[in-house]
């Protein structure tokens, strides 16, 4: 499982736009909300997904500026036991 912390940082007005659309993304939990920035918590299976969905969903979106990551965490669970 691989988890991020982002800041996603949009031209200012356009956050209800914005994080409508992150919304409607999979894995996507908006943690908070402020001018020019969405603080978000991205889920994912592995890091290739989770790098995908940064920098071709979020950054796709229209008034997004950037996706910077604040933390990255993966690790591999086994069925052992």
């Amino acid at each position: 499982m691989a988890i991020a912390g982002v800041v996603v940082k949009v031209i200012s007005g356009q956050e209800e736009f914005i994080s409508a659309k992150l919304n409607e993304l999979p894995g996507v939990e908006i943690v908070k909300i402020t001018d020019g920035n969405i603080v978000v918590v991205l889920e994912r299976q592995d890091l290739s997904s989770l790098e995908e969905i940064s920098t071709q969903q979020i950054q796709g979106i229209s008034g997004v500026l950037a996706v910077l990551p604040a933390y990255i965490n993966h690790e591999e669970f086994t069925d052992e036991g």
